[in-house]
């Protein structure tokens, strides 16, 4: 039986932890275990590069209305290559204000 495997990247904890996204985390974790899904987390927060080949699913959470602006000047950044995973077949999981 071939060994299935899921990156969860979760972008910015550090500043969208607002509505407990690490449960949702939590939760996409279990899941996984119960359908024999083999999974791991990659946090990226905001110093960090991240390289969107390295993850299957992204989470993007919300938070308070100060670190949403910081999170989003960091997208503007990183818009590009965002775009490209998306468009790639790439799955975002966004809550609230990471919508």
């Amino acid at each position: 039986m071939e060994q299935r495997k899921i990156t969860i990247g979760h972008l910015y904890p550090d500043l969208l932890n607002l509505y407990g996204d690490r449960g949702n985390i939590a939760c996409m974790m279990q899941r996984c275990i119960w359908r024999g899904i083999e999974a791991e987390t990659k946090e990226f927060n905001l110093g960090d590069k991240i390289d969107f080949s390295e993850v299957d699913i992204v989470l993007l959470g919300g938070g308070s209305d100060r670190e949403q602006m910081i999170v989003c000047q960091k997208l503007q950044e990183i818009q590009s290559d965002f775009k490209e995973y998306v468009e790639d077949g790439g799955v975002v999981i966004a809550v609230c204000g990471g919508y």
